[in-house]
């Protein structure tokens, strides 16, 4: 990433030393304000974290002293929305209350806690597993958001807190790289780098079952979770 002002891109567009590949409009950042965002940020986050407001107050009174303390400007804030993935996580938490609705998490969970017969950190790895296929194929926020209610369902009926199979998830939903369609770094590079769906594969593939493995367990560990 390189900042330059606008006259950079007409000159070097055609430039072989360089390739363009998206033209970020920003703002010159405020840094002599920079002191006043983390006290606004630690303000919000302690609020949160004592209970005294809920996250999502908190981050809506954290973003308006934002604005009004001059840290950042309305256009800023405008721009900082990335429009498309409000619109997909808020899809998805209809297709999720669907599924809970129709009973479609619980039969999936059933299916899930039959493979897994019932051993909990059987169920964690095959949660992250599926998570993983579907944030290859649709984005990671709507993948993450299909398969919670499941997950939810899930360890309602083995009586297990829910916290390691939401962190599995997070960590599926987060890891794509099996497929160029898995996150938008990955097709940012597809294009310019000369890749073929295949070399994604290969390489992202393994990395995908490594880090699912070591996540499992290092879940396990942290939680206590049997092995056996």
């Amino acid at each position: 990433m390189l900042e330059a002002r606008p006259a950079f891109v007409s000159r070097q567009r055609y430039n072989r030393d360089f390739l363009l590949i998206n033209d970020l409009d920003t703002e010159t950042p405020r840094h002599d304000r920079a002191w006043l965002a983390w006290l606004i940020l630690l303000v919000v986050v302690s609020l949160a974290a004592c209970g005294v407001m809920t996250m999502l107050n908190a981050a809506l009174s954290g973003a308006a002293l934002m604005i009004l303390s001059g840290c950042c400007s309305a256009g800023q804030a405008q721009k900082a929305v990335d429009v498309p993935v409000i619109l997909t996580i808020a899809a998805s938490f209809a297709l999720g209350a669907a599924l809970e609705e129709t009973g479609a998490a619980t039969f999936l969970a059933g299916t899930i806690m039959g493979l897994s017969q019932g051993h909990v950190l059987l169920s964690i790895l095959m949660v992250y597993f599926a998570v993983s296929v579907l944030t290859e194929v649709v984005t990671n926020n709507a993948a993450a958001v299909l398969v919670i209610p499941v997950v939810l369902s899930m360890t309602t009926v083995m009586g297990v807190p829910a916290e390691p199979f939401v962190i599995a998830v997070m960590m599926a939903a987060s890891a794509s790289f099996a497929t160029p369609l898995g996150y938008q770094t990955n097709m940012m590079v597809f294009g310019p780098g000369g890749y073929r769906f295949a070399d994604f594969l290969r390489v992202g593939l393994p990395m995908n079952i490594f880090i699912g493995l070591l996540t499992v367990l290092v879940i396990g560990l942290v939680y206590g979770i049997s092995f056996y």
